[in-house]
């Protein structure tokens, strides 16, 4: 019986362990824009139906979403339709969704090769009419802002999160971050001005806080992103996103 139960302690300790955050290593995954239009890399997304990544372009209704396949190769580009703030797949409504610059949620069907088409408005009110960029896990939507992270459900009913920053809140991008579902360690901010990612949980205390590697570029705003258990980092010189695994 004492095996037994030392057994399970053991695993329960080791998926504890495999859980959490770890610094990135090796070769990023790169996703390459062949499009030209646009400055701030807002989103990638991930479908793990189809198999692909999405990119996304803040800033204008023309500004691109370039698809690509799991290991990074360029499929095609198309206009957005949306002004665009945050890009995910919503896997129960079988989506791509997106918030735009003025707190609405619209919804891309697709065709059969993937590529998102239609964007049709099914949300009035998904967070403020701002930059803030959002993120999406199981029928909530999370947005950053000064230090608080802010749900909002299906039926707009409102959550804030006040997390344990530093005491000025300074060096984190100002409208991105992520949310990795993994429990304990939910939310992910890009401290540019430490090179470092801090994880906190849904309490908003701060759980973990891992470096980054040199090469990666450090953004005040938008360029950020996390899909697929990916940290993603985007260069507006060479139009490329850099998703080092994490999870």
């Amino acid at each position: 019986m004492r095996i037994i139960f030392f057994n399970i302690l053991l695993f329960l300790t080791m998926l504890a362990a495999w859980a959490q955050p770890k610094t990135p290593s090796g070769m990023p995954l790169k996703l390459r824009l062949q499009s030209m239009d646009g400055t701030n890399g807002c989103a990638v997304a991930w479908n793990p139906d189809k198999k692909l990544y999405y990119t996304v372009v803040a800033g204008n209704v023309d500004y691109p979403i370039d698809i690509f396949t799991e290991a990074g190769m360029w499929i095609s580009s198309l206009k957005s339709g949306v002004d665009n703030r945050g890009l995910w797949y919503n896997s129960k409504s079988g989506r791509l969704e997106a918030r735009s610059n003025d707190g609405q949620l619209y919804a891309y069907s697709f065709k059969e090769n993937g590529e998102p088409i239609n964007p049709e408005q099914i949300r009035d009110e998904v967070g403020p009419a701002d930059q803030n960029v959002g993120t999406f896990f199981k029928g909530l939507v999370y947005y950053y802002g000064a230090g608080i992270v802010t749900s909002i459900s299906a039926k707009g009913k409102k959550m804030r999160i006040p997390l344990t920053l530093a005491a000025d809140n300074g060096g984190y991008n100002r409208y991105s971050m992520g949310f990795t579902g993994v429990k304990n360690y939910e939310i992910v901010l890009h401290n540019y001005q430490n090179k470092n990612l801090e994880f906190y949980n849904l309490k908003g205390k701060k759980t973990s806080t891992i470096s980054l590697p040199d090469e990666i570029p450090h953004a005040e705003q938008f360029r950020f992103s996390f899909a697929n258990n990916c940290v993603w980092f985007y260069d507006v010189d060479t139009r490329t996103w850099s998703g080092y695994k994490i999870l």
